[in-house]
Order: C-alpha cells, then sequence, then structure tokens
C-alpha cells in the first residue's frame, strides 16, 4: 500500500473523531457480551492462546471480549489499528478494565510484530 493510500484512510478514519468509534464499538455490557458470544467460534481453534491479535481495535471492545471469552486466561492481546486516535480510546477503556494488552500503531498490511509471536489473529 503506497504512503499517498494509507494517509488517505488514515484521515478519513479519524477526521469523524470518537462520533465514529462510537458508531462502530459498543458501550454498553449487552453489546460487550454480543461480541463476546459472536467471537465464541474462536475457541474451536484457539482452546488456551497466550498471545492474541486484535486488527482494528477501535475502542477496545473487541479486546475486552476477548478478555472475557477466555475468563481472563490470555496472557497478552496485542491490538493493532492504524488510528492513534482508536488506539487512545482503547487504552482508556483497557485501562480501567486492567486487561493485558498491549496496543500498537499499524496496519493488516503491515503488522508490528514478531514472525511467529502469537498463537492467532482476529481481523
Amino acid at each position: 500500500m503506497t504512503k499517498r493510500i494509507e494517509d488517505d484512510i488514515q484521515r478519513y478514519i479519524e477526521e469523524p473523531g470518537l462520533s465514529y468509534l462510537n458508531g462502530i464499538n459498543g458501550t454498553t455490557l449487552e453489546s460487550l457480551v454480543r461480541r463476546a458470544e459472536e467471537l465464541s467460534p474462536l475457541r474451536i481453534h484457539l482452546p488456551s492462546p497466550r498471545v492474541v491479535v486484535s486488527i482494528g481495535v477501535g475502542q477496545g471492545e473487541e479486546l475486552e471480549a476477548i478478555h472475557v471469552l477466555y475468563g481472563g486466561n490470555v496472557g497478552k492481546i496485542i491490538g493493532v489499528d492504524i488510528s492513534q486516535l482508536a488506539l487512545d480510546s482503547a487504552r482508556e477503556r483497557t485501562k480501567t478494565a486492567n486487561l493485558p494488552v498491549d496496543l500498537r500503531l499499524g496496519s493488516a498490511t503491515g503488522l508490528p510484530l514478531e514472525t511467529e509471536s502469537t498463537d492467532g489473529v482476529i481481523l
């Protein structure tokens, strides 16, 4: 992906700000439970992961849902997003929930990860 295209995507995501993030991420307990239920098939393929990566973290609802899905037994959840605004918002959400997260700025086409450093990726 060219730098120009990445910049255009970055502007598209960040210009609407938090209203955009609120529209794609749940902020209620019900939406968190629903998201964890949507992710539940993961337990078949990833029964007990040590490290999971979530690409496109938004405000962190998926990070929290992964934590809930595995009963708090994931060693680390790495969240990757192209938007610094999203990462900042996810950091606030996960800090209050005390989740084992590592948030990183990056894209799905250029993941900021070491080779073979994770057990699974959620997109």
